[in-house]
């Protein structure tokens, strides 16, 4: 199943990571039959430009949302502001989330320097 993504999310993305750097951001994004319905930031416990996880609160807000609007979740993306993007094959294990799809967004590159943004993504591996 194809992740159907306006630009308005990607936008939504970029504008995160901007207000989060120098530290990485993080959220999910929740929809059905893969378009998105929303996009939910989230609170990044780690407080870290090199590594992210979901605030255990915070994603039991999510997930409370999610479910009582019948949502899956889509997505989890984080930004990178120091390092490449590359695929991080422990992302959900990591973020707290077990049964999300194994897709997730990066927004990187010089954020916090206002260099050009870039989005990809690259399908993780499902022996997670």
């Amino acid at each position: 199943m194809a992740l159907i993504l306006e630009q308005p999310y990607i936008d939504e993305m970029i504008a995160h990571a901007r207000e989060d750097a120098p530290n990485e951001c993080c959220g999910i994004i929740a929809g059905v039959d893969g378009r998105a319905k929303k996009l939910y930031r989230a609170i990044n416990a780690e407080a870290s430009p090199y590594r992210y996880s979901v605030e255990p609160r915070d994603l039991l807000r999510i997930h409370r949302e999610v479910d009582s609007n019948d949502w899956d979740f889509l997505a989890i993306y984080h930004s990178h502001t120091h390092t490449e993007a590359y695929p991080p094959y422990r992302l959900p294990r990591r973020a707290g989330i077990q049964e999300v799809l194994r897709r997730r967004l990066q927004a990187h590159g010089g954020l916090d320097q206002g260099h050009r943004q870039a989005l990809s993504a690259p399908q993780a591996r499902g022996d997670e």
